[in-house]
């Protein structure tokens, strides 16, 4: 299609942000000596993952697990089973962890779950073992009460199947990793037996959270929601008092002049994390994208500014062949020209607020053999 003095302006958009979550559960027996490893996950087109690694108890008489270590493998290649190199070891060293006796059976949908005198504090991860490895789930503890016949937990997220009376676990430790995948094909995670002679039954899950984008991850000691918390999107920054009926992950900037729960919260990022909000305090260079604005904002140090975007306007010929592109941010110009011989593009022209300098391409016959350094 020819162009003739054509000139098309492309404003900024983000890129559409995908995060994938991928969670399998692990019920076995590490013999003496033994390795057990988690199926091979294969993050193809993630730049950023975290890790997430559960470890608890199987049954009354089985020992945690102390000794367990659990590593983190990679690799570059798509297959083979020689390339495999460790980028995290850990070991778990608790041996006691909490156990809670359920006073009766918990149906599919119960999020308050009634127990025994032992009541699992905040934040700790229960593991309902069910009988049907596949029907067994964790949660989160999010609150309890202790009053003397009438103890119970909050958890987090419902049950999704039915759990029989009987005795449930925290879990021993929780270990959370965060690196980049671009250069990954292959992720494994596996479990050794430390603890010489002895078998141990022990209950491990992990959960792979991947994105195409820092946006997309937020990590913290306790789960999803702090470390990078902060550049995920946010519904709106223009709110001063909580809305009525948030869903869990909504996430906001407090507009000034707060008052409710997020009163003293001005200019905080929040989210509502099912059970109460949570907050960050923004740091200079903090930035995030404002859905309802479609607009990115930074932080200054003092107050949320908008993120100003680039425009590009580019330029073809009457052949469609491309002539030159022309980028402004904040009144920052940036030009390339592209120079040609028949098709074959053999040097680009760049000028940055009148800074000139130029790139040549060599060619044997019709294959690009060299690109200079810009000069």
């Amino acid at each position: 299609m020819p162009y003739q003095d054509n000139e098309i302006t492309i404003p900024y958009t983000p890129p559409e942000l995908i995060i994938i979550t991928i969670e399998l559960s692990l019920l076995q027996e590490l013999l003496a000596g033994g390795v057990a490893e988690s199926n091979i996950f294969s993050p193809s087109d993630m730049i950023y993952g975290n890790i997430f690694i559960d470890h608890a108890k199987d049954a009354p008489g089985a020992p945690l697990g102390a000794g367990t270590t659990y590593r983190i493998m990679a690799s570059e290649s798509i297959t083979g089973e020689g390339n495999w190199r460790t980028i995290w070891e850990n070991q778990t060293t608790l041996t006691a962890p909490t156990v809670m006796t359920t006073d009766g059976t918990e149906d599919a949908g119960s999020s308050v779950i009634e127990c025994g005198n032992t009541v699992p504090v905040v934040d700790d991860i229960i593991f309902f073992k069910n009988n049907t490895l596949s029907n067994s789930e964790w949660s989160n503890v999010t609150s309890r009460v202790i009053a003397g016949g009438s103890e119970s937990i909050t958890i987090l997220e419902e049950l999704s199947y039915v759990q029989d009376q009987g005795s449930y676990y925290t879990q021993g430790e929780h270990f959370v990793w965060t690196g980049r995948l671009d250069a990954i094909n292959r992720l494994k995670v596996v479990a050794f037996n430390n603890l010489g002679t002895t078998n141990q039954n022990i209950v491990w899950r992990v959960i792979l959270v991947c994105s195409n984008s820092v946006q997309g991850l937020s990590v913290g000691a306790g789960g999803l929601d702090t470390a990078y918390s902060w550049q995920m999107p946010v519904l709106d920054k223009d709110l001063n008092i909580p809305p009525g009926s948030p869903s869990r992950g909504d996430r906001y900037i407090v507009a000034t002049g707060a008052s409710g729960s997020w009163s003293g919260r001005d200019k905080m990022i929040t989210w509502w994390d099912g059970v109460e909000w949570q907050f960050n305090a923004p740091s200079e260079g903090w930035s995030c994208w404002v859905r309802d604005e479609n607009e990115s904002y930074i932080y200054d140090g003092q107050n949320w500014e908008p993120q100003l975007n680039p425009s590009v306007v580019m330029t073809y010929d009457v052949d469609g062949k491309l002539l030159s592109v022309v980028k402004d941010v904040a009144g920052v110009s940036k030009s390339n020209v592209f120079n040609y011989t028949g098709d074959k593009i053999i040097s680009i022209t760049e000028n940055v607020q009148g800074i000139v300098r130029t790139k040549t391409l060599t060619y044997s016959g019709d294959i690009l053999t060299d690109i200079s350094k810009w000069v």
